[in-house]
């Protein structure tokens, strides 16, 4: 994040997460980060998904648990139809780090055919992680996550695209 915003006190920021990070469990500190997040970067929700989606171009590591916040981020602060296309297509680029299936569910409660359109479009994707999240998001019952309201047999569906995925 330091890199795509300059003006980030790096050492009050790291500061921050550190000072709550270790009592928490992992769900809990996703959103500590998020928290933390809110509390650097500029109120204006376009703003920090531009910041969050620059600081992607300055990593190499992909599966890290730094990035878990930002989907939450997105989940907390951007399940609004003004932010629709904006939230989910962040999504889509922050799965790629860290998974966004927890974050996804809010949006399939709250705008189910917008979202399932989207998946649709993930679970057709080059990309391995989107196709994980089109499955994984519509699962009936995902652990430690908010449940969804949602025809299961629609969400089976998208399954029919990853049949004969080549990745596990």
């Amino acid at each position: 994040i330091v890199k795509a915003y300059p003006v980030l006190n790096k050492y009050s920021f790291i500061d921050d997460i550190l000072s709550g990070f270790p009592e928490r469990e992992l769900k809990e500190r996703m959103s500590w980060m998020r928290e933390i997040i809110e509390k650097h970067l500029p109120d204006d929700y376009e703003t920090t998904i531009a910041i969050l989606l620059k600081s992607l171009k300055n990593t190499t590591s992909t599966d890290d648990f730094t990035f878990s916040s930002y989907s939450d981020y997105v989940m907390v602060n951007g399940c609004k139809k003004e932010y629709l296309e904006l939230s989910l297509n962040a999504i889509g680029e922050f799965t790629k780090f860290f998974s966004g299936e927890f974050a996804i569910r809010r949006f399939i409660n709250e705008f189910p055919e917008e979202t399932y359109e989207k998946m649709r479009t993930w679970s057709l994707s080059d990309n391995v992680d989107q196709r994980r999240l089109a499955s994984e998001g519509l699962r009936p019952k995902l652990p430690w996550a908010i449940a969804i309201d949602f025809d299961y047999k629609k969400g089976a569906e998208l399954l029919n695209n990853l049949y004969y995925d080549s990745e596990r």
